[in-house]
């Protein structure tokens, strides 16, 4: 295994029975380098993974067969002879640990295996160079009984290095003025969040206006005026606006709602120019370019980008994103999905917008639901007392890793220059991500071409930052 300060790396184990065995029971020990220095086991989480057939055709088209996508935190029971089971593993290697080796073992069922782990030199950032924004909404599926808290699954998310969609309330008098009674709990959610990603909701949305004021009127806008004004300042104040996604709507396809989008981006920009005003692109029209001007942050489907946008309009100083259509399905490669982070860097997306984690319907089930991208996590469909990931999640979280690899590499690359070994690391570093995205709309389908290519930049920036 291999891997850096403050990175998350996801393993697997195969286990395979001569006989047949009641469940299967994973421990881990701790791994220590020569030195002393440990990683505790308790930084090791444990999953399960479970396959189920994808019957969405609309959405598994050209796949036959089952899907292991379900990470289940209840180890596999009634193990069959001959047959293989797997236990996949996510390891925390704190920021600052100390580089070398550390040995440790897992013991599956009685078996010991021995574990060794290489630490590089150096850690990854405590927020991660790519922003991924996950929002965690569309549960219909649990009750009472059975449901998470919404902590549970924000801590997770954060575990991963991902950040989870958070979403402030900010209520309003019938005269569209903020009532002081949010302040406080605003800066305290602030300080709760500190490491996500800030949402002010769409204009659509805002329900708070006591749904007094017609869209477009005088009395909304000076209301979307105070708005910005009140919640720009909080979040000013509270050093985390760099952080925050002003989404005064989406659904471009709709010509009124563009309209209107439009108008109070530019009313917002005018009202508080450091507000970074968000949008999401999911069609295209003559009018779209209006909105693009008064955004900061554009999240593109990918086909509208590079079909419409790209090479056609000029948006320098724009922070372009990718949105989620279709990318994360089950039935998506492993390769594929932790590709589109090496996408993401080789076409300067800086992050990506994902409109749902928990769409689970009232009568979810794997087979029929699963296999769209509105299910990142699965629900605790049996009691399960912790989340259940899905493997398009850790495979994500390993491509926000890699784009971390991508950027300090780059900083060596410009600090060096026209060094000869910086040269050499550039030629390598080019030919590695075309080889992985040929272009625009393909990905490799090969995973050890990902980690091998994964840690020869590992070594290219253990090498370049020795110089």
């Amino acid at each position: 295994m291999d891997g850096a300060g403050n990175e998350v790396i996801h393993e697997q184990l195969l286990f395979t029975p001569a006989s047949r065995m009641d469940g299967m029971e994973v421990e881990f020990a701790d791994f220590r380098d020569e030195r002393g220095h440990v990683i505790p086991a308790s930084s090791v989480r444990r999953f399960y993974p479970r396959a189920f057939r994808a019957y969405n055709q609309a959405t598994a088209a050209n796949f036959n067969g089952e899907c292991p996508d379900l990470l289940d935190t209840v180890p596999h029971r009634n193990l069959l002879p001959g047959k293989n089971y797997s236990c996949m593993f996510s390891l925390k290697i704190p920021s600052g640990t100390a580089p070398g080796t550390y040995r440790g073992a897992v013991t599956v069922n009685g078996e010991t295996l021995p574990l060794a782990l290489r630490v590089r030199n150096f850690s990854l950032p405590e927020y991660p160079a790519f922003r991924a924004d996950f929002l965690l909404w569309g549960d219909q599926y649990t009750t009472a009984e059975n449901r998470l808290p919404g902590s549970a699954y924000r801590d997770d998310v954060r575990f991963l290095r991902l950040s989870p969609g958070f979403t402030f309330p900010v209520h309003y008098n019938d005269q569209g003025q903020v009532a002081p009674a949010v302040i406080a709990p605003i800066r305290a959610a602030v300080r709760e969040a500190h490491d996500t990603t800030y949402r002010v909701g769409r204009i659509f949305d805002l329900r708070g206006f006591a749904g007094q004021f017609e869209m477009n009127s005088p009395e909304m806008d000076e209301a979307v005026k105070r708005h910005a004004e009140f919640t720009g300042k909080v979040l000013k104040d509270a050093g985390v606006i760099d952080r925050l996604l002003w989404q005064l709507g989406d659904e471009t396809h709709d010509r009124k709602r563009l309209e209107t989008q439009a108008h109070y981006a530019a009313l917002t920009k005018k009202t508080f120019p450091e507000i970074p005003v968000f949008t999401t692109i999911n069609g295209w029209n003559d009018r779209v370019g209006g909105l693009l001007e008064n955004c900061d942050i554009i999240a593109f489907h990918s086909e509208i980008y590079f079909n419409c946008v790209k090479d056609r309009l000029d948006l320098s100083g724009k922070e372009l994103w990718q949105y989620d259509n279709d990318y994360l399905t089950a039935t998506a490669r492993s390769a594929s999905v932790r590709g589109i982070l090496w996408r993401a860097f080789r076409y300067g997306f800086k992050g990506y917008h994902h409109w749902g984690s928990m769409h689970w319907p009232k009568n979810f089930t794997p087979e029929q639901h699963g296999n769209t991208s509105g299910v990142i996590f699965y629900p605790p469909m049996e009691g399960q007392k912790s989340p259940l990931w899905s493997s398009r999640l850790v495979n994500f979280a390993a491509g926000v890793a890699d784009y971390d690899y991508f950027v300090l590499l780059q900083k060596e690359l410009d600090r060096l220059g026209e060094h000869p070994e910086a040269v050499e690391a550039r030629q390598a570093f080019d030919a590695l991500i075309r080889r992985v995205v040929p272009d625009q709309w393909n990905r490799t389908p090969d995973y050890r071409l990902l980690l091998d290519g994964r840690n020869e930049i590992a070594d290219w920036i253990e090498k370049l930052q020795a110089l």
